[in-house]
């Protein structure tokens, strides 16, 4: 079977949660399939190359308007052009490796050494500093709630999200780090006490890190949006969700269960139970496959 995937951007060199889903994607169906992946470039050149058994292909482009995500679930369920054709969709839910998310030999002190720099109560957003993901709210919220943010991520709001927090006084209480490799990435998911997924509209499609947190047994705190993130996180089972925008609401939400750590073990345990039963790799690639095996029977 030959197949081609089209997007707008492909990992490496873009780091965001979207694309390095398709990297998995297609480099594990690339291990029995012949994979292609058509991307803009960013640039007017035509670049061709393999990437883990991938054939990569970047076609010219003239320039961007607008980036529409598009995602399963309950996103296609709230789109006003995908309802009309809902029975034609197919579901597949993203998936990680859940293996990338395991603590290696000696990574259990360097997570002891960031929980004792920041203190007991880290809240963690990990994320591409975009308008919608909602770091605004996250810093009003941190007004209220005595925690500790970390922010994991760049991108064009961190110079005006970063003057936000000396305006409110918070400065002391927020590490901004920039982007970091994997393995930090890891370690920083497992210190930390909950995560954190303000987003404040439905750009925000899925959430992918809402996933990476729950492999560690991280309870989430994420906007109550019509899309994947709802799916994802279950209001109550697997962490909370809070009116996009409201900080207030927010701050309650990670206030209740930094101050109610059984509360927070419990989340933790369901979240990394349902995202090994709903959302590994494994999954998405073998459903990934049943969707085009569908496909080619009713060509």
């Amino acid at each position: 079977m030959r197949v081609v995937h089209l997007f707008k951007d492909y990992f490496p060199p873009t780091p965001g949660g979207i694309e390095q889903h398709m990297q998995l994607l297609c480099t594990r169906l690339a291990r029995d399939r012949d994979v292609a992946v058509l991307v803009p470039s960013r640039s007017w050149r035509r670049v061709e190359e393999r990437l883990d058994g991938v054939r990569v292909i970047r076609v010219p482009e003239f320039g961007r308007y607008a980036s529409t995500p598009l995602c399963p679930t309950e996103y296609a369920a709230s789109s006003k052009d995908l309802h009309e054709c809902r029975d034609k969709c197919a579901i597949v839910t993203l998936g990680i490796d859940l293996s990338a998310f395991a603590l290696r030999d000696g990574e259990g002190r360097a997570v002891e050494q960031r929980r004792a720099r920041y203190g007991n109560r880290i809240v963690l957003f990990v994320g591409v500093l975009r308008h919608y993901k909602g770091v605004d709210v996250l810093l009003r919220a941190l007004s209220d709630v005595h925690a500790h943010a970390v922010i994991v991520g760049q991108g064009p709001k961190e110079q005006e999200w970063r003057t936000l927090g000396d305006k409110l006084g918070v400065t002391d209480r927020v590490t901004f780090l920039g982007p970091v490799s994997d393995a930090e990435r890891r370690l920083w998911l497992h210190a930390c006490d909950l995560l954190v997924l303000p987003s404040i509209d439905r750009r925000e499609a899925f959430g992918i890190s809402q996933l990476e947190a729950m492999a560690c047994g991280k309870p989430v705190v994420a906007s109550d949006l019509p899309t994947g993130v709802r799916f994802v996180n279950q209001d109550g089972v697997t962490g909370l969700l809070v009116p996009p925008g409201d900080h207030a609401a927010l701050g309650r939400a990670m206030a209740r269960l930094l101050d109610d750590p059984d509360s927070r073990a419990r989340l933790g345990h369901a979240a990394k139970q349902r995202v090994e039963q709903e959302f590994s790799a494994e999954r998405m690639v073998e459903r990934t496959r049943q969707v085009y095996q569908e496909a080619l029977r009713l060509a």
